[in-house]
């Protein structure tokens, strides 16, 4: 009995002092992740990224470090290796399967940080979908709509379809149509097309505006004013172009045809 009661005394006492080491890894461990957080948060390469991206990056290293002391703290008192490996190979089959769609928009974020297909501040198209990107985080990004609206897009939907970046160029062309009578000289509506464009400050010189006649039948001619602008000034100039066309159609005396439908009654 004595022996059962000093072997026992002893493995308490190895315990104990495990425990203590445990103990003593975990308080120095955890109060150490505070100062390594924020230092990992003051690299170059945080301050070049999204500040939602970074935010997350800096979540997860914390999350990693908190389970590495963890993990040290279970060693030191005896629990297997093994043990680890197969609890986090089980926890990340589980893991796998409950968040296939997460884990598909964490790809997608991922994928938005390398590859920047647009950034903070652009204007794009999605799908049915557009606005300016207001924030871009790891899972999803949020667009704001011309009439103030929230759109929250998942990061993988994103990333498996078409992006249409309004603000990755510095100039954009825009396309006009106009529509008049044929009984019209077809140089006298390219003169005013031109020179109206030419009038208007928002359109670039250079490339130069073009009016090609495109269309031709029914008693009507097609005509397109093309014409270069800085990317923020395509809707405006745009607008300011067509009330400008109108107003010297007008001065002209060039018509532009009106729908109608003629209906005939029989008694």
């Amino acid at each position: 009995m004595p022996e059962i009661y000093q072997t026992l005394l002893r493995d308490l006492s190895e315990f104990g002092l495990h425990l203590l080491y445990a103990i003593a890894v975990v308080a120095v461990g955890f109060k150490l992740i505070g100062p390594l957080s924020r230092w990992f948060g003051r690299l170059k390469l945080m301050k070049r990224i999204d500040p939602s991206v970074s935010g997350f990056l800096l979540n997860a290293v914390t999350l990693v470090l908190r389970i590495a002391v963890l993990a040290s703290a279970a060693l030191i008192l005896g629990v297997p290796g093994s043990a680890f490996v197969a609890l986090f190979g089980s926890a990340g089959v589980a893991l796998g399967l409950a968040l296939q769609g997460s884990l598909s928009n964490l790809a997608g974020g991922l994928m938005l940080l390398f590859f920047r297909p647009f950034s903070v501040g652009d204007y794009i198209m999605a799908g049915d979908k557009e606005g300016t990107v207001k924030q871009i985080t790891a899972f999803y990004t949020s667009i704001v709509t011309g009439d103030n609206k929230r759109i929250v897009l998942p990061n993988g939907t994103l990333t498996n379809g078409t992006i249409v970046n309004y603000s990755a160029e510095p100039t954009r062309m825009v396309d006009l149509a106009f529509t008049v009578s044929d009984g019209t000289a077809p140089g006298r509506v390219r003169e005013i097309l031109l020179g109206e464009a030419a009038a208007n400050p928002m359109v670039l010189p250079d490339p130069a505006p073009a009016a090609p006649m495109t269309k031709l039948g029914g008693g009507t001619m097609g005509f397109n004013l093309r014409f270069w602008t800085a990317r923020e000034n395509a809707k405006p100039a745009e607008y300011a172009l067509l009330e400008s066309i109108k107003a010297a159609f007008d001065r002209e005396g060039i018509q532009i045809p009106r729908t109608q439908m003629d209906v005939r009654m029989q008694s």
